[in-house]
């Protein structure tokens, strides 16, 4: 009996152990894909959203990132109706400078940028190793797909799939869905560039589940590692624009 018992705890440790392991391997693969996609720098994207191939809305933006883009300063070059009224993230809240009234707003990392399907969660770039947690739910000679639910209640999807490129170690493609289940947009991770001596994609593109026939881009145009300091990343930064100093 005292052999039986003996195995049996053996048994459910090896089980315990082998699960820890594959759910450490799973984050590991996520932190190593924000370190690749989400560097300490200042960078240009362009992103632009075609209603059925018309093109009707067209941004072009500074990007300001520090800490595993959990500090984000945003500022918009065009059109000329957006120059001024930039957005910070701090900690995963996302605030938007009213160049007309002066005042900053807190906005929803869920809600949709413009008429675009993405999200301003998207827009600054929310990470994944602070936001979600998962695991290992599929893997092939090429690719890891994750599954991913999120920790906080505003981040900006519930659970996203994500398919992995295990050479390169980014994504490949994220499937993002709502509280129910429900499908809202696919995003494509394309257009794979040498920058700054690291493969990754520079173009996502978002397929809505809703609007399917509408596209959204965004396009990474320059990306130069830089270390901004601490103090610059504040809700005032968005009004005294301290951060172009550096």
């Amino acid at each position: 009996m005292k052999t039986i018992v003996t195995a049996g705890l053996l048994t459910l440790c090896f089980m315990l152990s082998a699960q820890t392991a594959f759910e450490q391997t799973a984050a590991e693969i996520v932190k190593r894909m924000d370190m690749l996609m989400n560097p300490d720098c200042a960078a240009v994207f362009v992103l632009e959203f075609r209603e059925k191939d018309k093109l009707t809305e067209d941004y072009k933006m500074i990007v300001k990132a520090k800490d595993n883009n959990q500090k984000v300063i945003v500022r918009f070059v065009s059109p000329a109706r957006q120059v001024g009224n930039d957005l910070i993230m701090l900690d995963r809240n996302v605030w938007s400078y009213d160049k007309k009234s002066g005042r900053i707003i807190k906005i929803p990392s869920n809600q949709a940028f413009g008429a675009t399907d993405f999200s301003y969660g998207d827009v600054v770039r929310l990470n994944m190793t602070d936001n979600y947690r998962g695991e290992i739910v599929k893997e092939d000679g090429k690719t890891w797909t994750l599954k991913l639910s999120a920790i906080q209640r505003d981040t900006p999807y519930a659970a996203i799939a994500v398919m992995v490129d295990k050479e390169g170690n980014y994504p490949l493609e994220v499937t993002c869905y709502a509280k129910n289940d429900k499908l809202i947009k696919t995003i494509r991770y394309e257009d794979v560039r040498r920058i700054n001596g690291k493969s990754k994609p520079t173009k996502l593109t978002v397929v809505s589940a809703y609007e399917p026939d509408n596209t959204s881009v965004m396009k990474l145009l320059q990306e130069t590692p830089k270390e901004y300091p601490d103090h610059i990343f504040n809700k005032r930064v968005l009004e005294t624009r301290q951060d172009e100093n550096f």
